[in-house]
């Protein structure tokens, strides 16, 4: 076992039980997990958009993306309405900056604040969907599932059934392989959990079908972060998380996915 892999393996073992805790314990305690989580995000999206020489304002960033996250949490406006008043600020504030490519600039801003803070926010509404966060933990074990299952059955197995690489152009080592292992993994873990932890509201097959949404789509979350990093040059987002990487690197797929299980929920299962 590889140096990199034992350190990934420990700091799942250790993070893993007390994100689930947060999670189960909900209230400001899952708040305060989530600010975390999306605001250490946020900053190293934030450093890697300056290595394409944008120039942001870095403490509006952080403000903006805060009181995002804090809407979505407490509910003191409407989300949109707050999103409208972060761009039509954040424009008129680049009049007076002067510095770099204004349509540059602003995009850096409106990709670093809305990307991350719209996309976790969603963990909130996701978590008042039911008393005990089971919504949010079978999305995140189902996430971490299909990025486990695709990690071991793309070394076990990468191109020996499918030559082509999965995205080979972002992501050189993904492999077809690891993709649907990571699918099946998916699909296995959200029908072990709701067979353990009933969903309420959702049958046998919402569960299944949670899973294999998750196991499709959530490696685009790390696509998306890998076209990021392509980009400014950088192979990992930080080194904060030794074997992961940083925060964003760590759940990016959950960024991506966390929206669109939120939605299945509200338009499929109708919670």
């Amino acid at each position: 076992m590889s140096s990199n892999l034992a350190k990934r393996i420990i700091i799942a073992l250790l993070g893993a039980p007390l994100v689930i805790w947060l999670i189960v314990l909900g209230g400001h305690f899952f708040f305060l997990l989530v600010i975390v989580i999306a605001l250490a995000s946020m900053n190293e999206l934030r450093l890697m958009v300056k290595e394409t020489n944008a120039t942001t304002p870095d403490f509006l960033l952080f403000l903006a993306s805060a009181g995002l996250l804090a809407d979505f949490f407490y509910g003191f406006m409407p989300v949109s309405e707050l999103a409208i008043a972060i761009t039509i600020g954040f424009s008129a504030i680049e009049l007076y900056r002067n510095r770099g490519i204004a349509t540059h600039n602003l995009g850096a801003s409106f990709l670093t604040v809305f990307y991350i803070s719209l996309s976790f926010g969603t963990l909130f509404w996701l978590r008042h969907l039911d008393d005990h966060g089971l919504f949010v933990i079978i999305t995140l074990l189902s996430v971490w599932a299909a990025d486990t299952f695709a990690f071991f059955g793309g070394h076990a197995l990468g191109q020996k059934i499918f030559k082509k690489k999965l995205f080979e152009r972002i992501s050189p080592k993904k492999t077809w392989e690891g993709y649907l292992m990571g699918v099946a993994g998916s699909i296995f873990i959200s029908s072990l959990f709701n067979e353990m932890f009933p969903l309420p509201h959702a049958t046998e097959i919402d569960a299944i079908l949670i899973g294999a949404i998750i196991g499709v789509l959530s490696p685009i979350g790390d696509l998306i972060e890998s076209m990021f990093k392509r980009d400014s040059g950088l192979k990992d987002s930080s080194e904060i998380l030794p074997g992961h990487g940083g925060f964003f690197d760590r759940f990016d797929s959950l960024c991506f996915i966390s929206p669109i299980i939120f939605f299945y929920c509200r338009y499929i299962i109708q919670i």
